[in-house]
């Protein structure tokens, strides 16, 4: 890798452990992408991350309004062109989609992931591996760490979350009795935002499609957050009640249409449910974690190119944590 390249990867290290924040990104001229990111727990030392193409390119189909209505994954044989041609792999999506429109995402689905499971290095070290990268026009593989496993630990992260949720689940409850107090109409009564009970001037947008249905007054409501639930704006909660309801809006920015009186009655219904704690609450085991770990730990090893995990290799990270010898036994042999 050139000179310049180098002191520009160079200094961008040094902004991400001194910004304060999550992650930095670094492009290439190329548009090769690395996240860095810095290692809380030794000062000094960061994560490095190519992010795959396929985390950066896509096919965006957007509103007039320009939201992003829809995404579509690159062809597999560009994907695996990125494998083959690295620093090259801009000029190929260039040619290949020079009639559409593509965008950089900074996002990779590993990262935090990758954070436990590769080695930190020096900037040092970083900057070398990523040159080395470059020079042999080969994809950046982080060195991965052994997996380790301990159901304690699985245990541990199982009952941070399920008080977490708990947490979630009683303010929820709290924010619910809020919204249902005898001074608010009953119309609106249950619902809420993440502020509290739904202020007046979002009733009263709900009021005016209520007594008027139009497009206008339904795309004043539509994005309005009126509930706690998954599903929490009157758009998400039609999708959810009416396999019918529009997903997207036309390509010139209008709704399609909007719901009738009934099915809005039947939104505001949803919406100003009951939240009951017992259903509220989500709780996970240790062997949910485990699954979740498993997962991501395949996906990792996927986007490798390696092979998932086999019971054997499982059996060995947990192994390797909860049959350790004692550290007083100098005697005993490491495993």
């Amino acid at each position: 890798m050139d000179s310049f390249s180098r002191r520009s990867l160079h200094k961008t290290i040094s902004f991400a452990q001194s910004s304060g924040e999550l992650s930095e990104i670094w492009q290439h001229a190329n548009c090769r992408s690395f996240e860095i990111m810095p290692d809380d727990e030794r000062p000094g030392m960061v994560y490095i991350t190519e992010m795959p193409p396929y985390d950066r390119y896509g096919i965006i189909l957007t509103t007039a309004a320009g939201e992003k209505d829809d995404y579509r994954d690159l062809p597999d044989e560009i994907r695996g062109a990125w494998k083959a041609d690295p620093n090259g792999y801009e000029q190929i999506i260039r040619n290949r989609l020079s009639d559409a429109a593509y965008s950089l995402r900074a996002s990779h689905p590993f990262r935090h992931y990758l954070s436990t499971r590769s080695r930190p290095m020096t900037p040092e070290e970083a900057v070398d591996a990523i040159s080395e990268a470059f020079d042999t026009n080969r994809v950046y593989q982080p060195a991965i760490m052994p997996l380790k496993l301990n159901y304690e630990d699985l245990q541990a992260v199982a009952a941070k979350r399920n008080a977490a949720s708990k947490d979630h689940a009683e303010q929820t409850i709290s924010e619910y009795q809020a919204s249902i107090s005898e001074d608010i109409p009953a119309l609106f009564r249950g619902l809420r935002n993440p502020l509290g009970p739904l202020p007046k001037d979002c009733r009263d947008k709900l009021l005016s499609f209520y007594n008027s249905p139009s497009l206008e007054n339904w795309d004043n409501v539509a994005r309005l957050i009126i509930s706690s639930g998954r599903h929490n704006t009157p758009w998400g909660i039609w999708t959810s009640v009416d396999p019918a309801a529009p997903r997207s809006l036309n390509m010139n920015g209008d709704w399609p249409r909007t719901p009738d009186r009934d099915t809005f009655i039947k939104i505001l219904e949803v919406a100003s449910t009951d939240p009951k704690l017992s259903a509220a609450v989500k709780t996970v085991s240790a062997d949910d974690i485990l699954k979740e770990k498993l997962a991501a730990e395949n996906a990792l090893r996927s986007n490798m190119g390696l092979p998932v995990l086999t019971e054997v290799e499982v059996e060995e990270a947990f192994a390797e944590t909860d049959h350790e010898p004692a550290p007083e036994n100098d005697s005993a042999p490491t495993p």
